[in-house]
Order: structure tokens, then sequence, then C-alpha cells
């Protein structure tokens, strides 16, 4: 099998998503319109995570958005949209592009007596600056990630208690001026079953494949097959626990680039997956925490074994201000399993205040350490969001 350069088949199930979309709900479905208006200034030491920073860099992104839903007895449509102008300036700033972000996407679900079909399309660029690379830089060059996704999946209710899920998606992931970072498109047919064992414990069992074709020198073809079950249940009023555990057989292909024209390289490889979290609900404050293991795709596309701790907190100070953390700690390393060669830590601290019911203030701080192979990088990046919402049509 070869989802290939040509893409054909990851485009063919968006072009498919977007028919299914548009043939929503129309004239007679009952429509809001939202937006925001958004302006952040920001200051950056190391905007792509190098090993040497070039520089500290001011950034300033002017921000659009609308979201546009329509809604009918046994139909939903909504359609989203952000439009974001990016302008930089500073000693580091030449490593960075003052371009335009746009980013899209279409959902539709549409309900029957005992069926549920969703269908959804999204388009993201990326500025890699915002993005968290395997490889300690410098490793980017005024780069950019682009990404069109979608998915299609049907929830048949076979009685009260049990659930059957088949869902098919596909991504498109291509880049820009970044260096070893390969184009790849993922195709991820599954199928799950939930089963509503109590009022208050759900399981889930889910068996699916996830393929990546990818753009390098050896054509590498991933095949990822997993099994797996989780557990979601509410151990009091306050408290909700999850876990999961499974195994996965990884299938990787590719071509010998010492002895061209000879079979194609094949290797096998199984690993475990496992997760587990929390969410405590205070009165005005929410903690949340989990763990989570497994072969995941990186930020630039590699197929990568991680070991991911995060722990978060937000409190309610009054009606009209949050302050909120968020820590995570990663470890990274190659398929094999063969240890962890990287590691990082993020540590996000934010503060929210409502001016009034349509205007807003946020302000956040971002600190990332990561070490790799003996190397260490930092960035420490903070900004200040001032932003109106408005409703169109209510």
């Amino acid at each position: 099998m070869n989802l290939g350069r040509r893409g054909q088949g990851a485009r063919g199930i968006l072009c498919a998503l977007i028919v299914l979309a548009a043939a929503g709900p129309a004239s007679a479905a009952d429509w809001s319109i939202k937006g925001s208006l958004s302006q952040r200034v920001s200051g950056d030491d190391n905007p792509n995570l190098d090993l040497h920073s070039p520089g500290f860099v001011f950034g300033s992104l002017t921000d659009v958005s609308v979201d546009i839903q329509a809604l009918t007895r046994t139909s939903r449509l909504n359609l989203t949209g952000d439009l974001g102008y990016r302008y930089y300036t500073g000693k580091g700033s030449d490593e960075l592009t003052n371009r335009f972000v746009p980013n899209a996407g279409i959902r539709y679900e549409k309900d029957w007596k005992r069926d549920v079909l969703t269908a959804e399309v999204n388009y993201a660029l990326e500025d890699a600056s915002d993005l968290n690379f395997t490889e300690i830089g410098p490793n980017l060059d005024k780069g950019d990630r682009q990404t069109i996704s979608g998915n299609v999946s049907v929830l048949h209710k076979v009685n009260a208690r049990n659930d059957l899920t088949f869902a098919v998606g596909a991504s498109d992931v291509t880049y820009k001026g970044v260096d070893d970072a390969d184009p790849y498109r993922l195709l991820s047919p599954s199928i799950s079953w939930l089963n509503r064992q109590t009022r208050l414990t759900d399981f889930r069992t889910t068996l699916g494949v996830d393929i990546y074709d990818y753009d390098d020198p050896p054509d590498t073809l991933n095949y990822m097959y997993y099994l797996r079950e989780d557990v979601n249940t509410r151990l009091s009023k306050r408290l909700r626990v999850n876990a999961g555990a499974g195994v996965r057989l990884l299938d990787t292909y590719a071509d010998n680039l010492l002895l061209p024209g000879t079979p194609r390289d094949h290797s096998t490889s199984i690993g475990g997956l496992a997760n587990a979290g929390f969410e405590y609900a205070l009165k005005e404050t929410n903690f949340s925490g989990g763990v989570d293991y497994g072969l995941n795709p990186s930020t630039d596309g590699k197929l990568v074994n991680q070991l991911n701790f995060s722990l978060g907190v937000q409190h309610r100070i009054n009606d009209y201000s949050t302050i909120g953390l968020s820590t995570s700690y990663t470890l990274s390393g190659d398929p094999d399993g063969h240890g962890f060669n990287e590691k990082t830590l993020s540590i996000s601290p934010t503060y929210t205040y409502r001016f009034t019911e349509y205007w807003r203030m946020v302000a956040g701080y971002q600190f990332i350490l990561q070490r790799e192979d003996g190397q260490t990088a930092k960035r420490n990046y903070g900004y200040v969001t001032i932003a109106r919402d408005f409703v169109l049509l209510p």
C-alpha cells in the first residue's frame, strides 16, 4: 500500500467531507454568528529553541476569528475561521517571518434514532516558533507546518449501555523551511466499543491502525496496529479518574539506499501503550494531571517513544479573574524503546481578567528547558493579549 506523494487517498476523504458538510442544515436552521478581535504583544528570548539564542524578539499578533453555527432538530453545522498577522522585530527576528497565519475548520453532525454521523475538516498553518521540535536547533529557517486533516465517524447505539463507533481519519502534513522534517500522510481507521458498566463507570475497547507514509529518501511506510482498553470513572462528587493500557505492533518498510532495486527493508517491533489521569474539582479551584506512554508522532513528523507527565491547576479568584498553572515533563526516544535521549520541561502560568461581558485580557509566560544528548536549550516567552468578543447573530 502506498498513500504516496500523490496523497490521493487523504485528499479524497477530505473532499468528501467538505461535500458532506456543505449538504448540512440550510435555511430551516437556527443560525448564530460569533467572533472576536484580539491583539497580542510578546517577548521571546529564543523563539526557535536554538542551542545558542540568536537574540531577543518582540512580537505582535493581530487576530480575527469567527464561529458560525447552524442547528436543526437532528443536525449541527459548525464553521470556524481564524486569520492572524504576525510581526516580529528585534535582534533574533531574522529567523522569523512576518506573515498571515490562517486556520479554518468545518464540522457536521447528523442524528438518527440510533446512529450519529460526524464529519469534520480542518486546516492549520503553524509558525515554527510555536512548535517544539524534537531536535535542538538551529533546525529552522523561517519555517512553518501546514496540516490538512479530516475525520468521519459513525456511532451506533446498540442499546442503553453499549455503543459502537467506526471512524476513519486522514491528515496531510507538509513543512517549509524546517530541516530534518519530512512531509507525511496519515490514514487512521479504527473501531471502538463503549460499555457503560455503571452510571459512573465507562469502559472503551479500541482496535485500529495508523498508517504513516513519509516523503523521505527511503520512502518509509509505517503501519502501527494497536489494541487498547480504557476506563473512565467518577470516584466521588469531586474526583474523576481515567486509565488505559494496550499493545501496539509497528511494521516499518523502507527502501535500501545502499542497494537500489533490492526488496524493501522490513522491521517489526512490539511495544506497550498506557495512560492515567485525574480531575479534581473544588468550589473555586480545579486540579488535573496525567501520565501517558506510547509511540507518537513528534512535531517534525517522526515517530518517537514518549513518556509524558502533566499537571495543571486553575483557580477562580472572583467573577472577573482566574489564574492557572500548567506543567509538563516529557521524555522522548527512538521507536525501538532503547531509552530516552531527550528531556523537555515546560512551565506555563496564566492570568485572565474579564473587564466586561465582551472585553478580556490574558497574560501568560512559558519556560521551556530541553536537553538532548548532552546539549541544553532554554526558552522564555511572555505575552499579553487584549480581546474583544462580538455576537453578530445571537
